[in-house]
């Protein structure tokens, strides 16, 4: 009975599944990993490099 109280009081259900959505959501923007890695993979070895150069330090992630 209080905790139906409570709930009712400060919608508990109801935070808690918002946060269980936006915790679904950043999970699969996380682990969701494989776009960029394909996108610069699909890229030609010149632009590939560069990027590389420019923003990884010399270092291809994508190929790993």
């Amino acid at each position: 009975m209080i905790y139906s109280q409570i709930d009712n009081e400060y919608n508990l259900n109801g935070i808690l599944q918002e946060a269980s959505k936006a915790l679904f959501k950043k999970l699969n923007a996380v682990n969701d990993g494989s776009k960029w890695r394909n996108r610069l993979a699909s890229l030609d070895e010149k632009k590939q490099k560069y990027i590389a150069s420019k923003y990884y330090g010399g270092h291809m992630p994508w190929k790993e």
